[in-house]
């Protein structure tokens, strides 16, 4: 941690979702699906943490069996701590003194969950998750192939099973993934919270409540609401969808 000058709460960690983590746990012999189209592309994730490096932010690439970083980022800054530095106690040890994790849908967040400590959540597949409190979480919208337009968050809610890949041609739907700088406006929302200088506004905490009151009304788990918050700029590039 010397060698790269990371001390309490002054990096950052991200990680991805990935077919090689579940292919890993495959051969060991349990029966899962990598599903693979939920997962989101590492490019993506890797540009945002290049953005947090420019600006300053040691950045540490997370994960398991992950891999290799694609040969055009092969020269950036990000800590590849996955392939050159992991062990189980160190990643409980980042994850609990990184200023946040930004990650694409992966269960590594539990561990941040443990100590309500805040974290971004990328391409969450499921509309109806609602993080823990303090976390800002990001949708994979919905394309409907058939009407070419997106699927409004209450069709999203109303329409069971779309993210899986058995239902999705029958669906005639396509999970459309978040980009770098829908990922980085997240992530830079959580960096002005935590650093106390956020400014909210009231279109903000409107749009916050038409899209809860969604979740209360439509969603088929309607009590669980962690209290976590959608990226305000998401929203706000998307409130035709709160419908």
């Amino acid at each position: 941690l010397a060698q790269h000058g990371l001390s309490k709460f002054n990096f950052v960690c991200y990680t991805v979702r990935s077919e090689s983590y579940y292919l890993a746990r495959i051969a060991e012999g349990n029966i899962i699906k990598p599903q693979t189209l939920r997962n989101p592309s590492e490019a993506t994730y890797l540009g945002v943490a290049n953005c947090l490096v420019d600006k300053g932010f040691p950045v540490l690439r997370m994960g398991k069996d992950m891999p290799d970083i694609p040969n055009h980022f092969e020269k950036s800054q990000v800590i590849n701590y996955s392939k050159d530095y992991h062990t189980d106690f160190l990643d409980v040890y980042l994850l609990r003194y990184c200023k946040f994790l930004f990650s694409g849908n992966t269960g590594i967040i539990s561990l941040r969950w443990l100590w309500n400590a805040p974290s971004v959540t990328g391409d969450s597949y499921l509309i109806w998750r609602n993080q823990i409190a303090f976390d800002i979480f990001l949708l994979q919208r919905a394309w409907l192939e058939r009407e070419n337009r997106f699927a409004t968050f209450k069709e999203m809610l109303l329409m069971p099973g779309y993210s899986e890949e058995k239902h999705q041609e029958r669906l005639g739907v396509r999970l459309v993934k978040n980009t770098v700088e829908e990922i980085k406006a997240a992530c830079d929302e959580m960096n002005a919270r935590i650093d106390g200088t956020w400014v909210t506004t009231e279109e903000d905490e409107a749009l916050q409540s038409r899209y809860q009151d969604l979740i209360v009304k439509y969603s088929d788990k309607p009590t669980w609401n962690g209290k976590g918050r959608i990226g305000a700029q998401f929203l706000r590039d998307n409130q035709d969808l709160l419908r």
